[in-house]
């Protein structure tokens, strides 16, 4: 019987954890506005003028990436990261990510 309990505490750890961190991905990912409704289970729309979406490929990444080391791996993609981010700053633009949060 205790072990039965350990198992399912154990278990109920893990969902709540689970739980835990998909809220903050959520709250990283989407305005405040957005993730209360989504939390809400009610739909949320904005609209904006004047938006560009960009999705990039990193050319070869299966090979380079295969030939490096995760923390070369983790280097790389950083850097990438990095300059990407200056860029943005360089000519006014909004970048949405974790670190930046919509101003409503």
């Amino acid at each position: 019987m205790p072990l039965l309990c350990l198992i399912l505490a154990a278990e109920l750890f893990v969902v709540l954890v689970s739980g835990f961190r998909h809220g903050q991905l959520v709250r990283a990912m989407l305005p405040p506005p957005a993730a209360r409704c989504l939390a809400a289970g009610q739909e949320y729309a904005e609209a904006f003028d004047g938006v560009t979406i960009l999705f990039a490929d990193i050319c070869s990444y299966t090979t380079i990436s295969s030939e490096l080391t995760p923390r070369q791996v983790v280097a790389l993609l950083s850097g990438l990261y990095d300059r990407f981010d200056k860029l943005c700053e360089q000519h006014g633009m909004y970048k949405a990510d974790r670190k930046k949060r919509f101003c409503t």
